[in-house]
């Protein structure tokens, strides 16, 4: 399929992000789904507002809500560690919709700045909670050709050469 076949096609803005921290292994966007032309406020999908977070699967393990790791969520994750790969973890949870304060008093005094005044007062770890997982993401990240050369060299002088891949196990 082409993205012209998708129906319907959905557009999200982001509202907020949170960049990548290597002391909290992990980035964090707040999205909204469109809301008006072509969509429609009575569309369940327009105006979802959402947490994504992605990240190391240790950070965001412990981010989740328990019932949404799968029950072999350590055995994979050291699965794929023990081979090198490199492996990120990906959540999220839903916020609500734009639209449902709206009709709110506060949605009536704040207008369609309701949520905006909201999300942007929270802290990163308010959004950063209960998270649902979603899944592991496994990248191979192959030698680059160029590091090959001093690699043989190091071997030949006799040097035990070890990958740091971060393995959970």
């Amino acid at each position: 399929k082409s993205y012209a076949d998708v129906k319907p096609w959905h557009q999200i803005g982001i509202l907020r992000h949170f960049p990548f921290s290597s002391a909290k292994q992990r980035q964090t966007v707040i999205v909204q789904s469109a809301v008006g032309p072509p969509f429609s406020v009575n569309d369940p999908t327009a105006g979802v507002i959402s947490v994504f977070c992605k990240g190391s699967p240790e950070a965001l393990q412990k981010l989740c809500r328990p019932d949404t790791l799968p029950a072999h969520f350590e055995t994979t994750l050291c699965h794929f560690t023990s081979q090198g790969y490199r492996v990120l973890a990906l959540a999220w949870k839903p916020l609500g919709r734009s639209t449902d304060k709206l009709n709110s008093p506060e949605g009536l005094r704040l207008g369609n700045n309701a949520w905006e005044l909201e999300y942007h007062t929270l802290r990163r770890e308010e959004f950063e909670s209960e998270l649902n997982f979603l899944g592991l993401i496994v990248l191979d990240n192959p030698i680059k050709p160029q590091s090959i050369p001093t690699i043989e060299e190091l071997s030949r002088a006799k040097l035990h050469i070890r990958m740091a891949t971060g393995a959970f196990c």
